[in-house]
């Protein structure tokens, strides 16, 4: 489970070279209108035709939060009961201002609505404030690891949360590291890398996953956010390579 796909956005991609001294297809999306932040049906029916025949079983880079939302496709791919364990610094569970579009703060909503085959999700790195804005009649199906909790949860803690009963598709967005870290663009987390990295190999080493998705690069182009998202993308992947 190694097929690499980048998905470029907002061009950011082109200033990164994490991805080229691997084998790796490149899905342009500079030209579908319609995808910054919300994604109307136009632009949801030509990026599933773009990924039509590409398996959710591999390894998505899916440029900024903003376009957080292509989660959605890629599980939709998924034809088996699994879970979806999202580390993000946001529930990603409040709905659009405009009626039911998908946007990048509804997805997880939006994936749980109409996608039979999740079972569970599971939310790593949220933080209080956005825990609480999750609508009650969802909570039977979300499971919520905040930023806090972390510092006093074990390896164990977190794989008994996930279950083993069923495979696994995992989402991150960067903006679970804290900005010292990083700069996402948005409110971001307290995790460190390793510690990131950590929770990322232990969920690999102890459960089926079927593929995995990235998100989190800066919103504005600046020479050191792209150096450091390129080189946290770099170590997410050789850490995947290694282990997937």
């Amino acid at each position: 489970m190694k097929d690499l796909v980048i998905m470029n956005f907002s061009r950011i991609y082109e200033h990164e070279s994490f991805f080229k001294n691997k084998e790796y297809q490149w899905i342009d999306c500079t030209k579908i209108n319609g995808t910054t932040g919300y994604c109307d049906k136009v632009a949801f029916n030509t990026l599933k035709e773009k990924i039509n025949n590409i398996s959710p079983e591999g390894i998505h880079f899916i440029d900024s939060g903003s376009y957080h939302y292509i989660t959605t496709l890629w599980t939709s791919k998924i034809k088996k009961e699994f879970v979806l364990v999202v580390f993000d610094h946001h529930c990603d569970m409040l709905k659009p201002m405009f009626g039911d579009i998908l946007s990048c703060g509804s997805w997880i909503m939006n994936t749980l609505d109409y996608n039979n085959y999740l079972k569970k999700v599971v939310l790593v790195g949220l933080s209080k404030e956005q825990k609480e804005m999750i609508p009650s009649e969802y909570l039977n199906k979300i499971f919520c690891i905040c930023d806090y909790d972390l510092l006093n949860m074990t390896e164990l803690d977190i794989l008994n949360i996930i279950g083993k009963k069923y495979p696994v598709y995992i989402s991150i967005d960067k903006d679970v590291l804290n900005k010292s870290i990083i700069n996402t663009s948005w409110e971001q987390g307290s995790m460190d890398l390793d510690n990131l990295m950590n929770i990322i190999s232990i969920i690999i080493k102890n459960q089926i996953v079927i593929g995995l998705d990235i998100c989190g690069e800066s919103d504005f182009i600046k020479v050191k956010d792209i150096k450091t998202s390129d080189y946290i993308n770099k170590k997410l992947l050789n850490l995947l390579f290694k282990e997937l």
